[in-house]
């Protein structure tokens, strides 16, 4: 390129510092052609102000550089996303089972003494009605008042009480304390909930909803109360519903079903009861009368 050039187009003149001339030539090598300058004066005005490479500086196929640094930041990306993916789960692991470690530290099923009212810790009391099936005169004992049943007030709510007796003392192992954790979680219209226990040296109080119809086993005895087949199939329909539900539930299965372990509560709805803590009744005295068999005595002894 050259400088000063000057053109008149029409009736205006166009002036360009620059034109163009000839500098140099490409002449056959021994492979390839190569550029040769017509002069040593003759050197063109580059624009980058040296002449351009012939080649890329990492080749045309990129094979005179490294991979490209890309794929390794997604690899690492990738690598570290999943460091905190596990950590994210591995924390929320630790800290549900440190919860269920307060939990069971906290005792939440643990009932205090003080707040167990008009609970004789010597005898079997039974419901307010404190009457027999046989002798009862009022219209809801005859028909299914809870006598068989030693109840308390706990937090101004009646509760039902089942007494555990023991020869010695009894410890409350870790497992049994997950297991009444878990007891409490359980929730169903035809399951009696676990309201908590009363831990003692030589027994254990373990105490559930109260029902006020009492429990199958009273209906039953009950030659006063007639039912009908609807009437038995709705009872029975509550049976299968609580029973389903407790054997997909932590429970797992009843282990002593009868009919005194199923409670009507006062609009004739059956629940199923005294399930779970299996060691505890398997350690408890045997020998001792229940509160069925107690009552039934008393309401058929000779006058």
């Amino acid at each position: 390129m050259k400088k000063d050039f000057s053109l008149q187009f029409g009736d205006h003149n166009f002036t360009c510092d620059y034109y163009m001339v000839p500098v140099g030539q490409f002449q056959q090598g021994d492979k390839l052609p190569e550029y040769k300058l017509n002069s040593p004066s003759s050197q063109p005005l580059w624009v980058s102000g040296h002449k351009p490479d012939d080649e890329p500086s990492c080749g045309f196929k990129n094979e005179l550089c490294g991979k490209d640094d890309s794929q390794g930041s997604i690899i690492v990306a990738g690598v570290l996303g999943l460091v905190l993916f596990c950590s994210s789960v591995l924390t929320l692991s630790i800290y549900r089972k440190w919860k269920i470690e307060q939990e069971i530290e906290g005792l939440l099923w643990k009932v205090d003494p003080a707040e167990l009212l008009g609970y004789n810790g010597n005898e079997i009391i039974p419901s307010p009605s404190k009457t027999s099936l046989v002798s009862a005169t009022s219209l809801e004992s005859r028909c299914g008042g809870q006598v068989f049943a030693a109840t308390s007030q706990y937090r101004g709510v009646v509760v039902r009480i089942k007494e555990l007796k023991f020869s010695k003392k009894k410890d409350v192992t870790r497992d049994t304390m997950k297991e009444m954790r878990r007891l409490r979680e359980i929730r169903h219209d035809n399951i009696n909930s676990f309201v908590g226990a009363l831990v003692e040296p030589m027994r254990i109080l373990i105490i559930t909803d109260y029902c006020a119809k009492g429990s199958l086993y009273d209906i039953v005895e009950n030659e006063d109360l007639k039912l009908d087949k609807m009437f038995i199939a709705s009872l029975v329909n509550d049976l299968i519903k609580g029973m389903l539900y407790l054997h997909l539930s932590a429970a797992i299965c009843h282990g002593n079903l009868k009919s005194s372990n199923c409670v009507v509560t006062s609009r004739w709805v059956l629940q199923v009861t005294d399930f779970g803590l299996h060691e505890l009744r398997q350690c408890a005295e045997t020998g001792s009368i229940g509160e069925h068999q107690y009552y039934h005595s008393k309401s058929v002894q000779p006058r």
